[in-house]
């Protein structure tokens, strides 16, 4: 054993007693009452075409503090549509796209009703209505996506 493995050595049982990481799947098809968390605009990974992306946190039922990610693109008419219909939806009326970067931090907080709808393999968000503004401190069962944060996560959501 080299000096590298010894050190390591010492964390072997710690490292043993680590739990397996559950696999983290989408929420549930349904509806679901959300605030939104975090709005920005930023190039897709994929593609490289500007899109919105939308953090939602639900804040009702079994799976409150867990995330909804929404994806809005801004590269074809069609999409540009539907973003259109989403900030209706949200209150908002833009004159102009270019706008759009003003409005983002009047998005925040906004609590609305998402439908949540699985076609194919890709499950999508659509986002029917403002129901309210939650202005207080975060929910009380904030859950991360991240792997590593799964500690709160509640055991009556069935993911």
């Amino acid at each position: 054993m080299n000096d590298l493995q010894q050190e390591l050595a010492q964390y072997d049982e710690e490292w043993q007693s680590i739990p397996e990481e559950p696999s983290y799947e989408d929420l549930p098809d349904g509806d679901y009452v959300a605030r939104i968390n975090e709005v920005r605009i930023e190039n897709a990974k994929s593609s490289g075409r500007l899109q919105m992306v939308w953090s939602l946190i639900v804040t009702e039922g079994p799976c409150a503090g867990r995330y909804i990610w929404r994806y809005s693109g801004l590269g074809t008419p069609e999409n540009r549509k539907f973003l259109h219909m989403d900030l209706n939806r949200c209150g908002h009326k833009l004159s102009k796209l270019s706008e759009l970067p003003e409005l983002l931090p009047r998005l925040l907080e906004l609590v609305v009703s998402v439908k949540l709808k699985t076609k194919d393999k890709y499950q999508n968000s659509y986002i029917n209505k403002i129901t309210g503004v939650d202005n207080s401190a975060p929910i009380s069962n904030p859950v991360s996506d991240a792997p590593w944060d799964n500690a709160s996560l509640d055991s009556t959501c069935p993911f």
